[in-house]
C-alpha cells in the first residue's frame, strides 16, 4: 500500500517537474522571439555585417589556397615548404 502511495507522489511529481520545465523552457523561448522582434533592426544590422565578414573571410581563404595551389602546380615550390608559408599566413593574418 505504501509502495503504491509513494510510486503515484513520484509519478505526480515527475509529472509536475516535466511540466514546469516545459513551461519555462517556451517561455524564455517567446521572451526570445519578442526581443528579436522589439530590436528588428539592430539584430538585422548586427547579421548583415556578420555575413559580410564570413564571406569576406572565406574569399581570402579560397584566394591563398587557390595561390598555393598554383604555386605548387607550377613547381615554385616544394609541398611540405609550401604548407608550412601558407600556415604562417594564416596566422599573420588571423594571429593565431
Amino acid at each position: 500500500m505504501v509502495r503504491g502511495i509513494t510510486c503515484g507522489v513520484l509519478a505526480v511529481l515527475v509529472v509536475v517537474l516535466l511540466f514546469v520545465g516545459f513551461h519555462a523552457e517556451s517561455r524564455a523561448y517567446l521572451r526570445k522571439q519578442e526581443w528579436a522582434v522589439d530590436h528588428y533592426d539592430e539584430v538585422k544590422a548586427q547579421m548583415e555585417n556578420y555575413l559580410d565578414l564570413e564571406t569576406r573571410f572565406e574569399n581570402l581563404v579560397r584566394l591563398k589556397l587557390t595561390a598555393g595551389r598554383t604555386q605548387y602546380l607550377e613547381g615554385g615550390n616544394m609541398l611540405d615548404a609550401l604548407i608550412w608559408e601558407t600556415l604562417e599566413s594564416f596566422k599573420l593574418d588571423y594571429g593565431t
